[in-house]
C-alpha cells in the first residue's frame, strides 16, 4: 500500500517537474525571439522639441540640423548659469563646432 501511494506521488510531482520544464522551455524561447525582434527593429523617436517643425531620429541616423539644435538646448540648459557664463561657453562652443569662426 505505502509503494502504491509513494508511486503515485513521484508520478505526480514528475508531471509538475516536466510542466515546469516546458514551461520555462517556451518562456525561453519567447524571450530569446523577443529580444531579437526588439533588436533588429528599425526604432523611430519622434522628438517635439520647441520649434515650429518636428525632428525625426532613426536607426539610419541623425540629420545635422537635429545635432545643433541638441547642442543650442543643450548649451542653453546647462550652461545658463549667468549671461556671461553663456557667452564665454557659447563661444567655446562654436569653436569646437567649428574652428574657422
Amino acid at each position: 500500500m505505502f509503494a502504491d501511494i509513494s508511486h503515485e506521488r513521484q508520478q505526480s510531482l514528475l508531471r509538475q517537474r516536466n510542466l515546469l520544464a516546458l514551461t520555462s522551455t517556451g518562456l525561453g524561447l519567447a524571450l530569446i525571439v523577443a529580444t531579437s525582434l526588439a533588436a533588429t527593429r528599425d526604432r523611430e523617436v519622434v522628438l517635439l522639441p520647441t520649434l515650429p517643425k518636428q525632428l525625426t531620429v532613426t536607426s539610419a541616423g541623425v540629420h545635422a540640423d537635429y545635432l545643433e539644435l541638441v547642442t543650442r538646448d543643450t548649451a542653453l540648459v546647462l550652461l545658463n548659469r549667468s549671461p556671461e557664463g553663456l557667452d564665454y561657453w557659447m563661444n567655446e562652443i562654436l569653436k569646437l563646432a567649428d574652428p574657422g569662426s
